[in-house]
């Protein structure tokens, strides 16, 4: 599988063409599942809720409370670590990152809110996967919807 694809562009220059690299995996479910469904969120979850949770575990006892929820400083701070990863995202998406992020950080409280109840990451790592998946099914269906086969 190869890790990047050549798109070819032509400038409006008769005979003047470039070629933009694409990232590999916009087009193989396969490559998205692999890398995105499952190796993201494990290794995003290992760092964020493993490492940087139990790190930030000390001031646990401070507590944010928010209606009938009450968050604790490092879940909150994983959450925002998480979110602010995702800044990586901005020369592809621009502007449209924050509405990105947005959603990440609301991921990362429900998977430090799991993280912190349970002790195990086998529940953040289920949640971020469930995101994820939330993420990309409409993109895969919606060709479908548009063309009457479903």
């Amino acid at each position: 599988m190869s890790a990047l694809m050549t798109l070819q562009v032509t400038d409006p220059a008769p005979g003047a063409c470039v070629s933009v690299p694409e990232s590999g995996i916009n087009g193989s479910p396969v490559a998205v599942i692999l890398i995105i469904w499952i190796y993201a969120s494990i290794y995003e979850e290992i760092f964020t809720r493993g490492l940087l949770l139990s790190w930030l575990s000390p001031p646990a006892r401070h507590r944010i409370r928010a209606g009938r929820s009450v968050l604790s400083i490092p879940v909150l701070t994983s959450a925002l670590v998480f979110s602010a990863m995702l800044v990586v995202l901005w020369p592809m998406l621009g502007p449209a990152t924050l509405i990105v992020m947005f959603p990440a950080c609301i991921l990362g409280l429900i998977a430090g809110h799991y993280r912190h109840k349970t002790a195990s990451l086998i529940p953040a790592i289920l949640i971020h996967a469930f995101f994820d998946i939330g993420g990309t099914l409409p993109s895969w269906i919606s060709p479908w919807l548009h063309q009457g086969h479903i």
